[in-house]
């Protein structure tokens, strides 16, 4: 009997993964019939960066904790979106948490989809538009 070979293992979805395909939905094909979603920008923490251009960014502002995504636009419950992504077993960090308390008390909706379609209903949900 001759060996069977093994199935390759299939990797789980990332954070990035489902990250960058909302980008490219939204920037592709959403933005432009909903001009509003042009606004929907990133905020680069977390990267793994080279420790001269982390302190550079440091020094710039950036912040550990700060959500994903941004939308900086207003509806009648609430001051902007923001979206932190996380994997399907993902968890908050104690800075994220501590973040979500904040942004949520200053009037801002935090939301934390495990995928580009959770992310996606999120933020039709909060622009009242049908996605």
């Amino acid at each position: 009997m001759l060996p069977t070979k093994p199935k390759p293992r299939t990797r789980a979805t990332t954070e990035h993964d489902e990250q960058k395909k909302l980008i490219h939905l939204v920037r592709k094909e959403l933005a432009p019939q909903y001009p509003i979603l042009r606004w929907l920008y990133s905020v680069p923490n977390g990267l793994r960066l080279h420790p001269a251009i982390t302190t550079q960014m440091i020094n710039e502002g950036a912040k550990a904790g700060i959500p994903d995504l941004f939308l900086p636009v207003r509806n009648d419950q609430y001051s902007g979106l923001y979206i932190e992504m996380k994997s399907a077993k993902g968890k908050l960090s104690e800075k994220q948490k501590d973040f979500k308390i904040f942004a949520e008390s200053q009037g801002f909706k935090w939301v934390m989809p495990r995928s580009c379609h959770e992310a996606l209903n999120e933020i039709s949900n909060y622009c009242g538009i049908e996605l």
